[in-house]
């Protein structure tokens, strides 16, 4: 695991997936790439605990996910999506997600729709010409 600025979660790549935040115009973009198997999961979901804690520690109104690069995601991925925008949420200061993600990938438009479906008022889906 390799480790961003304190400021930011750590990047990680479990087996085939890689996860990457940046800073971007003063907002915090975070980079899904490869595959979202099975490997993935614990990983996955320790990140996103940990990426809510910095995001509500720094009072944040909102974070981008770029999917756009993501091939695969299964269903114990996207639980671990769904429970983060749960606790976003429930929190005492929700802030935007937007999910930026490939028109080009079929799966993501109709799975990602069905989060935005958990906190409408909380979750975006961004479409971008590949």
């Amino acid at each position: 695991m390799t480790t961003s600025p304190p400021s930011n979660p750590p990047s990680l790549r479990p087996s085939g997936l890689f996860i990457k935040s940046a800073e971007s115009e003063g907002s915090l973009c975070v980079t899904l790439s490869g595959n979202g198997d099975a490997s993935a999961v614990q990983p996955l979901d320790e990140y996103l605990v940990h990426l809510h804690g910095q995001l509500a520690q720094r009072r944040a109104s909102s974070v981008l996910i770029d999917v756009t690069q993501l091939v695969f995601m299964n269903s114990s991925c996207i639980k671990a999506f769904a429970s983060w925008i749960h606790d976003v949420k429930v929190s005492a200061r929700p802030y935007a997600i937007r999910l930026r993600l490939n028109p080009g990938l079929l799966w993501q438009k109709r799975t990602l729709k069905t989060l935005t479906r958990l906190a409408p008022s909380v979750v975006q889906l961004e479409e971008v010409s590949l």
